[in-house]
């Protein structure tokens, strides 16, 4: 029977340690078995957490008991936005309750962010079967938070805004909502032929959701908290065709479409944007990016 060489002993403890990879990663990494892996991370004093035989990594489950800061206002807002909060029966029939979020490639880093938000030391899975890296946290104690906070499972259409969030955290919220279903749009074309001094005029800024309830709060958040001067697009497929129309909630019964887009108008772009940048510990670099491009061009 072969033996484990100080070299590939030395190799477990640098993927457990260093690149936070689990049990089951460095088994398929190595061809030997986690039983082994973990028998000799031990011997090296280093801490292996095992729950009915898979591995258990640590966090702080109480991160979303109360949403009371900048972190939790936000990560609540990219949650509700591009998050994934679900439970389901494994095959011993035991509830497994998971928060999962899966990016772009090119957004990897906001994966560890979150995982420092939480203090964990979670596997980013990036296989090229998948359309981007993931990071799914298997808490209950999270996702039954998160749930009462209104980031409920199969929440695209009744997804609500959190009106009990104090005044001091809404832009922060708003920030995480927006890096998660919002965009910055900058035609390359228009910055070539016109210059970036005009960036703006021709830039365009949105929030998408597929919530009546969501974006008519939205919607009077916006313009009666702020001021600003927004429209909304209602999104409705109709003979397999998507026909837009803009309308005003209150006003106009815009239940029953496919989705929504607030679009900021002219005045309003920028203010918006500062707003729930201003102070701005985390934020999705490479939207972070785009306003400090516009605001230079200014």
């Amino acid at each position: 029977m072969n033996k484990v060489t100080p070299v590939e002993i030395a190799s477990f403890i640098s993927l457990y340690t260093e690149e936070n990879k689990t049990l089951a990663d460095i088994r398929r990494l190595t061809g030997w078995s986690e039983r082994t892996i973990s028998k000799y991370l031990k011997s090296n004093d280093i801490k292996v957490k095992l729950v009915n035989g898979n591995q258990q990594y640590t966090l702080n489950k109480h991160v979303f008991d109360r949403i009371d800061n900048e972190q939790s206002a936000y990560w609540l807002g990219f949650l509700m936005a591009d998050g994934c909060v679900r439970s389901y029966k494994r095959k011993n029939g035991k509830l497994r309750s998971v928060t999962t979020i899966m990016l772009h490639r090119q957004d990897i880093n906001h994966l560890h962010k979150f995982n420092h938000f939480i203090s964990g030391k979670y596997p980013i899975k990036d296989y090229k079967t998948t359309s981007g890296p993931s990071i799914e946290v298997a808490n209950k104690q999270i996702c039954d938070a998160l749930i009462e906070k209104g980031c409920t499972p199969a929440k695209s259409h009744t997804l609500d805004f959190p009106t009990y969030l104090p005044d001091h955290l809404i832009s922060a919220f708003l920030r995480g909502y927006f890096d998660g279903d919002g965009s910055i749009n900058i035609p390359k074309s228009k910055i070539t032929k016109i210059g970036m001094k005009s960036e703006i005029s021709y830039t365009t800024v949105t929030i998408c959701s597929a919530s009546e309830l969501f974006i008519t709060s939205l919607y009077h958040i916006l313009t009666q908290k702020y001021g600003f001067d927004i429209s909304v697009e209602c999104v409705k497929k109709q003979n397999g065709k998507y026909k837009t129309k803009r309308m005003i909630p209150g006003k106009d019964d815009i239940k029953g479409h496919n989705w929504y887009n607030i679009r900021l108008k002219a005045k309003s772009k920028i203010p918006f944007l500062d707003i729930i940048y201003k102070d701005a510990s985390i934020y999705l670099d490479r939207k972070y990016e785009r306003y400090l491009s516009i605001k230079k061009s200014l």
